[in-house]
């Protein structure tokens, strides 16, 4: 599903802002 794409691009996305969800 297009979301899984979504929460990993999210994922890398914050964790490169040094944020851990």
């Amino acid at each position: 599903e297009i979301a899984e794409r979504v929460w990993c691009i999210y994922i890398h996305h914050v964790r490169g802002q040094g944020h851990i969800h």
